[in-house]
């Protein structure tokens, strides 16, 4: 065997632990921006598909009476300066009526995402992309 042989073969075994080396940190990588797709995805099936002017929301002020049961809860439908509203009281007793359940409004970062999104969807035609 011969230097020039010798060298040869540690230069292909060189080769092969770097080509191992790079197609494990390639792998590590895909993987890694699978998972931050999935997040991705997951996040948007809440906050992309929601319409915002189909989110019922008003401002309510509970009434508890020193007699009342806990089970029930009675609230005044108000504006936010603190009148009552009508107008929205008659849609949140029709939405009640009609699915059976109030429901949680979106959180801050929510209706801030719910917003942008609305915006970047109609005004300006571009949206978000769906992977």
């Amino acid at each position: 065997m011969t230097w020039l042989n010798t060298g040869a073969d540690i230069g292909t075994m060189v080769t092969g632990l770097s080509a191992a080396t790079a197609a494990y940190v390639w792998g590590r990588n895909q993987v890694e921006a699978r998972r931050e797709v999935k997040a991705a995805r997951q996040y948007r099936y809440w906050n992309g598909f929601i319409i915002l002017e189909g989110i019922l929301t008003g401002y309510v002020r509970v009434i508890q009476g020193p007699n009342d049961p806990p089970e029930r809860v009675s609230f005044d439908v108000i504006s936010p300066d603190g009148s009552t509203n009508p107008q929205m009281a008659y849609g949140i007793r029709q939405a009640i009526e009609s699915d059976g359940m109030i429901s949680r409004s979106p959180s801050p970062a929510q209706m801030d995402f719910l917003q942008d999104l609305r915006s970047k969807r109609w005004n300006r035609g571009g949206g978000y992309p769906i992977s």
